[in-house]
């Protein structure tokens, strides 16, 4: 994928699959292991491995920043697909749990991009 805003390999890096979900700081990770799921659920082969990354167009002369599990590139492969799978199947049952809340962010900033401010009243 390619970003034009500015992307550092700590916004692709996680230790646990759960901060996915958890942790608004991993959006582009988790934005990127839903294109690899997505991805690797249409492919034919039942054995893949491949790699998800970033291009910034702020700082290309980083490169390619691969998403991390820890400090090593994370090879997506059939046990990684079924650990997000579970981490997908927690957070559509919460979002479509009626007795769950919804809260806006409190990061106020963030609500001049967001399609829906209307729907929370910003």
């Amino acid at each position: 994928d390619y970003k034009s805003g500015k992307v550092e390999q700590k916004d692709l890096t996680f230790k646990d699959f759960s901060e996915l979900i958890t942790d608004s700081k991993k959006a582009k990770a988790f934005q990127l292991m839903t294109y690899a799921y997505l991805y690797a659920k249409s492919n034919l082969q039942e054995d893949i491995s491949f790699t998800a990354g970033n291009y910034s167009f702020r700082n290309l002369e980083n490169g390619l920043i691969l998403v991390k599990q820890d400090k090593t590139p994370l090879k997506i492969n059939a046990l990684v697909v079924q650990e997000f799978e579970k981490q997908l199947q927690l957070l559509l049952s919460t979002v479509l749990d009626e007795d769950t809340e919804f809260t806006p962010t409190k990061d106020i900033d963030a609500c001049q991009w967001c399609d829906f401010k209307k729907v929370c009243g910003r």
